[in-house]
C-alpha cells in the first residue's frame, strides 16, 4: 500500500487512531505482479476487449511510493512510458535515484496529491492505457477516494484498464477485530515506534492470555493477532493501523465508480471471478438469480475475501463479462509446474521430463507453489510437458500448439479403446487447447501474459543478469523489509546467510539466500565469463575475506577452492536463468550499467 493523501505524525487528541507519515516510516519495497499492465491486458483481453500494446502503452500509478513496482516493469517494457505519484517526499526522491542509477529514460517521478493528479497530469500527459492504483483507496478519506476515481475517469484511454485495490467485507470484518485491540490499547501514543513496539507487546500478551481451544471467536483473534505480529512495523502501521482504513463490500465500491463513468470490468485474480473451488451446482444457481455485480459479491462472501483487486473500463464501452477462449491466441503461455510422482508417504519427488511417454495411459502430476494436479488426457499431457521443456520461456500461443501437435505425431497412437473420437465430432486441437489453458490459468497451474521479455534460455559466454536485480542486491535490497515471494531460488549457500528478494523479468519476487547468489548475480553484467567470476570468488575466499562452505574442513587449497566454485558458480547461474533472472545479450537493455554496483 502506498498513501497518497497527507498524513500526520502527531496524532489527535483522545484515543483516535495515529497516523504515520510515509516519510518517516517508509512502505516496504515491493513489486506486485498483478499490477503489471502485461497481467491487466491478458484479463482484459480474454474478457473481450482490446487493451494497448504491452510493449508500448502509457502506465500510470498513483500512490508509487519509491518506484519498487513501478521501475521494474519500465525496466522490462523500455518501448513504453511510465508515469508515478506519490505525496511522500522522500519515497519519491529514492524512486528517482533507483530511476537515475538504471538509466531509464520512460519513467516520471513527481511528488504530487491525488486530489491534482487529474488537472495536472490531463495537461502534461496523454491519456494512460494502464492506471494502478494499489493500496490506497481503504487508507485515505473519502475525498480522496473521490478523486481517485475521478482521475482514473479523466485519465484512463478508450480501452484502457484501472486497477483498484482496496479492503473489502467479509474478511475485513476478521482483521478489524485485533486493529480496534491495538487501536484502543495504545491509544494517544504519538510516535510511530512507540506506537508499534507497545501493540506488539499487547498482541504477544494477547496470545498468551487466549489459551488455544476450539472456541471459534477466540481462535480467530489468535488467528489475526498471529498474522500481525508476523508483519514488520511499516506494514502493522499502514496496513491495519493507520488512521484511515475501511473496507467496502464489492458492489458499494462499484456503485462509487459508476458515479464517476466507470464500470466493473473484472478482477486482478482470475481465479475469483470463476468460483473455483465452490459447488459448480450452487454457482449456476448463483448466476441465474442475479447479474455479473450480483454474481462477483455472492464470491466475495463465499471467498470470505479481505482484499478486492479490481478492474474497471469506461462506461461506455461494451463489457458482456464472458470469457473470449480465442483470446488465448493473442497471448503467451508458460508454466513453472514440475511433473512429481509420489513417494508412498505423502510426498511428491520430480519426474525428468524425458522419461515420460504419452503412450502410458497413467496420468501424470503436475505442481506448482499453488496447486497439484492430475491429467489423464493425452492432449493436456502432451501440452504440460511442452510447457515444462519450455521453461522459463512463455511460448506464443501458435507456436505453442505447434508442439503440441509435433509431440502428439511423434508418440504412439493410443490403445483403440482409449482413442479420442474422430476429428468431425471434436474441437479442434487449437480449440481444446485454448480451453484448457484458461482453464489452468484459473487454478495458477500456468500463466498468460500479454509480452514475451528477452529471457536468456541460453546460458551466453558472458551472462546478463536483470539490472533490477543487480540494483536491488547491491543496495541491499533483503527480505527482511519485503514481502512473501511468490517463489524460491533453491542455489547453495556460502559463507553467511544473506537473504534477498529481486524482481524478475515476470515482475514476480524472487527470494535467494547465500551470499554466493549475490556474489554471482552482481558479477553477471555482461562483461565476465566464468572463469573470470570463479577467479574473483575464489580470491575472495583464500584472502579470508568469504568463508566456503563444504562438507568437509574448510577448504584452503587454491586448486579445490576453484574447483568447488566451479561447479556451484555454473549450477548458480543455471538456477538465475530458470528464475527468469537472465537477459538475452543482444536485446536492447540488457547492458545497463549499474553505477551503485560498481562504486
Amino acid at each position: 500500500m502506498n498513501l497518497a493523501a497527507n498524513s500526520s505524525t502527531v496524532p489527535p487528541a483522545g484515543p483516535a487512531p495515529l497516523a504515520t507519515s510515509y516519510d518517516e516510516v517508509p512502505y516496504p519495497r515491493l513489486a506486485f505482479s498483478y499490477t503489471h499492465p502485461s497481467h491487466l491486458a491478458t484479463i482484459g483481453r480474454l474478457l473481450g476487449l482490446r487493451p494497448a500494446p504491452v510493449d508500448r502503452c502509457r502506465v500510470l500509478e498513483l500512490g508509487c511510493a519509491g518506484g519498487s513496482n513501478l521501475v521494474p516493469m519500465a525496466y522490462g517494457l523500455p518501448g513504453s512510458m511510465f508515469v508515478g505519484i506519490d505525496l511522500a517526499e522522500r519515497q519519491i526522491a529514492d524512486g528517482r535515484t533507483f530511476v537515475a542509477d538504471l538509466g531509464l529514460k520512460n519513467v516520471v517521478l513527481e511528488q504530487m496529491d491525488i486530489c491534482a493528479a487529474a488537472e495536472t497530469l490531463a495537461r502534461r500527459f496523454e491519456p494512460f492505457d494502464y492506471i494502478i492504483a494499489h493500496g490506497i483507496y481503504s487508507w485515505v478519506s473519502d475525498a480522496v477516494k473521490d478523486a481517485l476515481l475521478a482521475a482514473c475517469r479523466r485519465l484512463l484511454a478508450p480501452q484502457g484498464i484501472a486497477y483498484v485495490s482496496y479492503n473489502c467485507y467479509p474478511g475485513g470484518y476478521l482483521r478489524e477485530i485485533t486493529r480496534q485491540m491495538c487501536l484502543y490499547h495504545s491509544r494517544g501514543e504519538s510516535d510511530p515506534r512507540a506506537f508499534a513496539a507497545k501493540n506488539r507487546a499487547f498482541l504477544e500478551s494477547l496470545l498468551k492470555m487466549l489459551p488455544a481451544g476450539d472456541d471459534p471467536y477466540r481462535a480467530t483473534v489468535r488467528e489475526q493477532a498471529a498474522n500481525l505480529l508476523a508483519e514488520r512495523d511499516s506494514i502493522m502501521l499502514h496496513d491495519v493501523l493507520e488512521r484511515d482504513n475501511d473496507s467496502q463490500l464489492l458492489h458499494e465500491f462499484l456503485a462509487d465508480a459508476a458515479s464517476h463513468r466507470l464500470q466493473y470490468l473484472g478482477d486482478a485474480h482470475f481465479s475469483n471471478m470463476l468460483g473455483i473451488g465452490i459447488d459448480s451446482a450452487g454457482l449456476e444457481q448463483l448466476r441465474r438469480h442475479g447479474g455479473v455485480v450480483d454474481f462477483q459479491q455472492q464470491l466475495d462472501f463465499l471467498y470470505g475475501r479481505g482484499l478486492a483487486t479490481t478492474l474497471l473500463c469506461r462506461d461506455e464501452l461494451t463489457v458482456e463479462h464472458r470469457l473470449v477462449p480465442e483470446a488465448v491466441r493473442d497471448l503467451w503461455i508458460a508454466s513453472s509446474a514440475v511433473a512429481v510422482s509420489s513417494d508412498g508417504d505423502n510426498g511428491w519427488t520430480a519426474c525428468r521430463i524425458d522419461a515420460l511417454k504419452l503412450e502410458d495411459a497413467s496420468p501424470i502430476t503436475f505442481r506448482t507453489d499453488e496447486c497439484r494436479i492430475s491429467i489423464a488426457h493425452r492432449v493436456g499431457k502432451a501440452a504440460m510437458l511442452e510447457l515444462c521443456a519450455a521453461q522459463p520461456k512463455p511460448l506464443r500461443f501458435d507456436e505453442f500448439a505447434e508442439r503440441v501437435e509435433r509431440r502428439l505425431s511423434l508418440a504412439p497412437p493410443p490403445p483403440r479403446a482409449n482413442a479420442v473420437p474422430p476429428a468431425a465430432n471434436n474441437p479442434s486441437l487449437a480449440e481444446q487447447l485454448a480451453r484448457m489453458v484458461i482453464r489452468w490459468f484459473g487454478i495458477h497451474l500456468v500463466e498468460l501474459s500479454a509480452f514475451a521479455p528477452p529471457l536468456a534460455t541460453e546460458i551466453a559466454a558472458q551472462p546478463v543478469a536483470s539490472a533490477v536485480a543487480r540494483y536491488q542486491v547491491a543496495k541491499g535490497w533483503s527480505i527482511s523489509e519485503m514481502a512473501p515471494s511468490e517463489t524460491s531460488l533453491p542455489s547453495a549457500a556460502m559463507g553467511d546467510k544473506v537473504a534477498h528478494q529481486v524482481t524478475n523479468l515476470f515482475h514476480r519476487r524472487i527470494n535467494f539466500g547465500g551470499e554466493l547468489v549475490a556474489r554471482v548475480l552482481l558479477e553477471l553484467d555482461g562483461r565476465h565469463d566464468l572463469a573470470a567470476i570463479v577467479d574473483s570468488l575464489a580470491a575472495k575466499v583464500l584472502s579470508g575475506e568469504v568463508m566456503l562452505q563444504s562438507a568437509g574442513p574448510h577448504v584452503t587449497d587454491a586448486a579445490e577452492v576453484r574447483r568447488i566454485l566451479s561447479r556451484r558458480v555454473e549450477d548458480c547461474i543455471a538456477d538465475l536463468a530458470r528464475s527468469a533472472l537472465l537477459i538475452r545479450p543482444e536485446s536492447e537493455f540488457a547492458r545497463h550499467e549499474l553505477c551503485s554496483a560498481r562504486s
